[in-house]
């Protein structure tokens, strides 16, 4: 059983055995960090991420992808094939994007490099290492991203997650 409150078993018990425990062992901190991203990509505030939606996420990380590339991630992400992406296919998504971000250590020095004496990023120093690593994303997208955090500082998880999530430049 499930140690922490994820909720909707039945979504859970849809997903890969060794994404199963991997959500289920997430932290109360993890889950309120997921929490937070996964209502800020639910815009219309209907509690699961709609197809539509999906576009939009992608946009504002700056991914352009076709409608088929859509389609099929969002197939990808809806493990259940309900038509929506809910809180715990949002997770398993989030988990599998962390481990395959190789580059988190490199994210997490550059982190590091904006960081200021309290160990956080600065909402406006979050802006200038997003406008520097990430491809072809607007200002316009980047205001959005900013949007989804309450407090004016990004804690070293937020960071390292918001950027595996993201394409970053290969320079």
């Amino acid at each position: 059983m499930p140690k922490n409150k994820v909720g909707k078993l039945d979504t859970l018990l849809k997903l890969p055995p060794d994404l199963q425990e991997k959500v289920s062992n997430l932290s109360e901190l993890q889950l309120a960090e997921f929490k937070e991203c996964f209502l800020l990509f639910d815009s219309n505030g209907s509690g699961s991420i709609e197809a539509a939606e999906l576009g939009q996420i992608m946009r504002s990380m700056g991914a352009n992808m076709t409608e088929t590339e859509l389609r099929k991630a969002f197939h990808d992400m809806d493990s259940n094939h309900s038509g929506e992406v809910d809180f715990i296919e949002f997770c398993a998504l989030m988990i599998t994007q962390m481990t395959t971000c190789g580059e988190q250590s490199e994210v997490a020095e550059i982190f590091n490099l904006f960081k200021n004496g309290a160990g956080v990023v600065a909402k406006e120093d979050l802006r200038t290492a997003v406008a520097m690593l990430c491809k072809e994303i607007t200002e316009k997208q980047v205001d959005d991203m900013l949007q989804g955090f309450e407090s004016n500082v990004i804690t070293e998880e937020q960071f390292v997650t918001l950027f595996c999530s993201m394409e970053v430049a290969d320079d």
